[in-house]
C-alpha cells in the first residue's frame, strides 16, 4: 500500500517530465523542478517521521527522569569482575598470615585444610583447585538447602585460600608439622 502511494505521487510527475519530448534529454521547467523537489522532501520528511514516530509519540515515565542503577551500563562490570578470574589473589601481608598461625598453633585452632578440602598433603595445585571447585559447586549456600552451608564455605574458602598460595602453604605446612 505505501509502495503503491509512493509510486502515485513520486513517480508520476516524473513519467510526465519525460514524456514532454521526443527527446531523451527532457524540457523541465522551473516551475517543474520546484514542485518535483517539493514533492520528493515532503515524501522524505513523511518517511522519516514514520521510521520515527515511536520515539516521538512515547510518552515519558517517571523511571526515565530518575537515575537508576538499572540504566546504566555494566560492561565494565560484567568483563572486570573478581569472580571472572580462575586465579585469585589474596593480598594480605606475610607477617600477618605468620601471627594467625602462629595463635592458632597455640590455641590448638588451627584447621587441617587438607582434610577440608578433601586432598592429599602432597597435592599439586591444578588438584586442589579442581577439588575446591568441585566442593563450591556442591556446597554454595545458594544450592544447598544446609542451614551450615555459609560456614561450611567459609572453612573451604579459608583453606584454598592457604593452600592455594605456595608461599602461605609452606608455612602452614611448616606450622601445622609442628603439632
Amino acid at each position: 500500500m505505501k509502495t503503491l502511494i509512493f509510486l502515485i505521487i513520486f513517480l508520476i510527475p516524473l513519467q510526465q517530465v519525460f514524456a514532454q519530448s521526443d527527446d531523451l534529454v527532457p524540457d523541465v521547467s522551473a516551475a517543474d523542478l520546484t514542485i518535483l523537489f517539493s514533492v520528493s522532501a515532503a515524501i522524505v520528511i513523511g518517511l522519516v517521521i514514520y521510521l520515527l514516530r515511536d520515539s516521538i509519540l512515547r510518552k515519558k515515565t517517571t523511571y526515565d527522569a530518575k537515575d537508576f542503577a538499572s540504566k546504566k551500563d555494566h560492561d565494565y562490570e560484567k568483563y572486570h569482575s573478581e569472580w571472572t578470574s580462575d586465579d585469585t589473589e589474596f593480598e594480605r601481608p606475610k607477617d600477618v598470615r605468620h601471627r594467625e598461625f602462629k595463635k592458632a598453633l597455640q590455641d590448638d585452632s588451627l584447621p587441617d585444610c587438607y582434610t577440608i578440602l578433601g586432598v592429599q598433603k602432597n597435592a599439586t595445585q591444578d588438584e586442589i583447585k579442581k577439588r575446591y571447585r568441585v566442593l563450591v559447586k556442591k556446597l554454595h549456600p545458594d544450592k544447598s538447602r544446609d542451614p551450615l552451608a555459609k560456614e561450611k564455605m567459609a572453612e573451604i574458602n579459608r583453606a584454598y585460600e592457604i593452600l592455594s598460595d605456595v608461599e602461605l602453604r609452606q608455612s602452614y605446612d611448616k606450622y601445622y608439622d609442628a603439632l
